[in-house]
């Protein structure tokens, strides 16, 4: 194979190994999001309204679709265009240990 061959087979191949990884961490992001609903929803909503108990993939369902619908993107844009390329994984991150943290400590003053 010439160099020039194998220059476009690894570029193929990082591509794909990036493209894996991005999708492996949505997918950890999605799970992370759906147990955070799972536990916030079986500490308010099951005792407040006597609603059934989420699973888990039933909250990442509803958290994707919560997402999706009230998605903002502009603080993430805005970010790109100011160089930090990481602001969309720590988000993806974060948000679901801080709205835990959060909801956890709202729980100790409800119960």
């Amino acid at each position: 194979m010439s160099r020039v061959g194998e220059a476009v087979v690894g570029g193929i191949v990082i591509g794909l190994g990036v493209l894996f990884f991005f999708v492996g961490l949505m997918a950890i992001s999605a799970i992370l999001n759906g147990f955070v609903l799972v536990k916030l929803w079986s500490w308010f909503i099951v005792p407040t309204f006597g609603l059934p108990a989420l699973s888990i993939p039933l909250a990442i369902g509803i958290a994707l679709t919560a997402k999706f619908i009230t998605q903002d993107l502009s603080n993430i844009n805005n970010a790109k265009q100011e160089g930090s390329n990481w602001t969309p994984i720590v988000v993806a991150f974060a948000n679901p240990f801080l709205v835990l943290l959060f909801g956890w400590i709202v729980k100790c003053f409800v119960s």
